[in-house]
């Protein structure tokens, strides 16, 4: 089984924020889900997920209904850190939570391809694989 560690202490600068309503990157609404719960909603749906780590701040503790929360360190780096070593699954896959595309399907297809023996795989997909599935973003 895999525990899923996503880091959610991102902030927003002034202009944004104002905008959004929040500083916290991971509170931000699209569509009437903040991206943390699109990003959790994802990788529930990802059956090798057992467990869920999130580390951020407070305000999101009750948004993001993790298995495990961790408040946020000084860092993104301590942040990581922090989530890695809270993971105790045979494999951990790592997410960020302003991704607002992820989906189940692409966790699922990144960890069918990662070879079970790898440290660490990281998805990269050429510009013309990109605009086939979003032809209208920039």
């Amino acid at each position: 089984m895999i525990d899923a560690v996503v880091t959610a202490g991102g902030r927003l600068p002034h202009e944004l924020a104002a905008r959004f309503g929040t500083d916290v990157k991971a509170l931000v609404s699209i569509g009437g889900l903040t991206l943390i719960e699109r990003t959790l909603t994802a990788l529930r749906g990802v059956s090798a997920v057992a467990r869920i780590v999130v580390v951020g701040p407070e305000a999101i503790r009750d948004v993001a209904r993790a298995d495990d929360f961790i408040v946020e360190r000084a860092t993104g780096e301590e942040n990581l850190l922090a989530a890695l070593h809270a993971a105790c699954g045979e494999r951990t896959i790592f997410c960020a939570s302003d991704m607002p595309f992820v989906s189940s399907e692409a966790v699922t297809g990144l960890l069918k391809r990662s070879p079970a023996d790898a440290c660490a795989v990281y998805p990269i997909f050429t510009r013309d694989e990109f605009d086939a599935a979003y032809p209208k973003a920039r």
